[in-house]
């Protein structure tokens, strides 16, 4: 930071814009970013035109991890940008969506960073506080509907639920690297698409894929490329982590990874006609934006109308089978983090394939280790299952045009998912966004009873 900015920065005095903060949290976001060193997890998505000088010899000169003293700084610094942010933030304001997000997302900063130094902090305290809603368990009556339903799919595709057999029949129906990759650019380029067609909003659907090998739970990682600024898809073909690439699974993560790029694509145009600060494109997965990101990506066949029943039937259990993973790791993901329990990982595996009887016991294991022992997958994993909870609920309970007026919504701005709850509940005040399926007089709300839920794969989608 220049001197004048730092000390501006620094005075506790004075009360900052909604502009000025912004341009205080964008320094801070890139330059925390670029002195973690070789392994840097602050900025996912960079949507600027291109960085700044100055950043890029930062990222060269800081290769080293941080020491814990650097780390300490670290938390003392975004600390100080998030009192300015409670301190200028105004009373009332027709911004005030962008206000509570950026605090919301400065708040997540603060306690990443307080994590990432070796704080002592409670682990359901730590979600909370990252993804901006209380993590609560789902309801084994869900997981057992879904699972059910799921291994019907598996036997109907395979001719047995028998994990050998699905893991059998994974192998004979392996694509080769270039053909999963043909068929989930395709897919990701056709979700754009359709997402353009459907909310009837412009953005440029332009990315690149990439194949990887890289020791990692991910199947496919969504961001901007360093060098070129470009939309990039990095899909991982990882034997270690068993990425079995079958039709199926490129057709599901085409349609997931290409919902991350529409949004991200859509937001670059916003910031690009000066609708929308930069600070908001750089985006973050330890923030509470995650649950929302990850959650649609995970359900948008179930929003854009016709998509879902488009599907292979390998397409059907491949999204249904990501969906039910996600709720399922995410009650042992409560689980394993809280310290009055102690399951072993024989319990953790029965738990798992209870629900899902081909999960292999070596990614339960390595699941199980990433959602404890590293800070960010301990609130992006649960994202996951937070996420995807909650847009079932929606989906289930509006129609085509409430749908389409929602995601319009999505595609504007960002949001947590309180935020998102909210945007629901005001669809929900007219008649024409509710779903058929509702009767007539009842008005659902997203902190209800009434909201139709659990009942949203097993019966409307069949």
């Amino acid at each position: 930071m220049q001197p004048d900015r730092e000390r501006r920065f620094l005075n506790p005095e004075r009360v900052l814009s909604e502009r000025e903060i912004c341009n205080e949290a964008l320094e801070v976001y890139r330059h925390w970013h670029a002195v973690l060193g070789e392994h840097r997890d602050i900025i996912d998505f960079d949507l600027r035109e291109k960085p700044e000088r100055g950043e890029q010899i930062l990222a060269e000169m800081f290769q080293r991890a941080p020491t814990r003293i650097q780390l300490s700084s670290h938390v003392e610094i975004v600390g100080r940008l998030l009192e300015q942010v409670k301190k200028s933030k105004p009373v009332s304001s027709e911004n005030s969506h962008i206000w509570d997000f950026l605090e919301a997302q400065v708040e997540a900063s603060y306690w990443y960073a307080k994590k990432k130094a070796g704080y002592k902090i409670d682990t359901f305290e730590y979600i909370e506080m990252t993804q901006t809603f209380e993590p609560e368990f789902i309801p084994e009556s869900l997981l057992q509907a879904l699972s059910q339903r799921l291994v019907t799919q598996a036997e109907e595709i395979t001719g047995s639920s028998d994990p050998a057999v699905m893991e059998k029949w994974r192998k004979a129906n392996c694509l080769s690297s270039d053909g999963a990759k043909e068929l989930f650019g395709e897919k990701a380029l056709q979700a754009a698409k359709r997402i353009r067609h459907f909310t009837g909003l412009y953005f440029d659907h332009d990315f690149d894929v990439e194949a990887v090998d890289v020791n990692e739970y991910w199947w496919v990682w969504a961001n901007t490329d360093p060098d070129t600024g470009r939309f990039l898809f990095r899909q991982n073909f990882s034997e270690e982590r068993d990425k079995i690439w079958t039709p199926g699974k490129a057709e599901e993560l085409g349609w997931h990874e290409g919902f991350h790029g529409a949004r991200m694509a859509r937001r670059k145009e916003l910031i690009r006609r000066g609708k929308l600060h930069p600070f908001f494109g750089l985006t973050t997965v330890h923030g509470p934006e995650a649950a929302v990101d990850e959650g649609l990506g995970q359900t948008l066949v179930y929003f854009v109308p016709g998509i879902y029943q488009s599907l292979s039937p390998e397409g059907k259990l491949r999204v249904d089978e990501s969906v039910l993973r996600s709720m399922v790791y995410g009650n042992i993901h409560l689980r394993i983090n809280d310290p009055r329990e102690s399951l072993s990982p024989g319990q953790i595996t029965r738990y798992i394939r209870t629900h899902i009887p081909w999960e292999p016991r070596k990614i339960i294991d390595r699941e199980s280790k990433d959602r404890t022992s590293d800070p960010l997958l301990q609130t992006y994993r649960y994202a996951y299952a937070l996420g995807v909870r909650m847009m079932l609920t929606y989906a289930e309970n509006l129609n085509d045009r409430g749908k389409q007026e929602f995601l319009r919504n999505i595609f504007e701005r960002p949001y947590t998912l309180p935020q998102v709850n909210n945007l629901f509940n005001r669809l929900i005040t007219k008649k024409r966004n509710i779903a058929s399926n509702i009767p007539k007089g009842q008005i659902p709300d997203a902190d209800g009873e009434n909201v139709q839920e659990n009942s949203f794969l097993t019966q409307n989608i069949a």
